[in-house]
């Protein structure tokens, strides 16, 4: 076997083994993400984005993921605002215990797996029976 011919079997093996390795993140990521809307009832949905920035200040421009700052519609900054029926909706403390507890499930995987299971330039919003990908426009 020539070197080249070796160098495309590893190749081929690694790539088999990134698309297992993402396919098993993304399913341990939809568990985990279900215990936690089993742990908080009235939580419908959480958002965060995630992208590789235009412009660092000459700084080399490499992909981040964002905390999850948005429960049910809300910004936890806001802590007011209106549900997709625009009915007025208030931050409750709850809300903030599973905001953190979302972060830390999102927090829990490298950006690498992130961006290979979600994709760059992007809002992701979970819900209880699926998730959402959406572009995301930034600075």
């Amino acid at each position: 076997m020539s070197k080249m011919d070796q160098y495309a079997a590893i190749r081929k093996k690694m790539e088999d083994a990134q698309a297992e390795m993402r396919k098993i993140a993304k399913d341990a990521f939809i568990e985990a993400a279900g215990a936690i809307f089993n742990k908080y009832p009235g939580l419908k949905n959480a958002s965060w984005t995630m992208y590789t920035p235009y412009f660092n200040d000459g700084d080399e421009c490499t992909f981040g993921v964002n905390e999850v700052d948005t429960i049910n519609g809300l910004n936890r900054y806001d802590r007011e605002g209106e549900d997709e029926d625009g009915m007025i909706i208030v931050w409750e403390d709850w809300m903030e215990s599973a905001c953190d507890d979302m972060n830390g499930l999102v927090m829990s995987f490298d950006n690498n797996t992130m961006q290979s299971v979600f994709g760059d330039h992007c809002k992701v919003t979970v819900y209880r029976d699926k998730i959402e990908v959406e572009e995301y426009e930034h600075d």
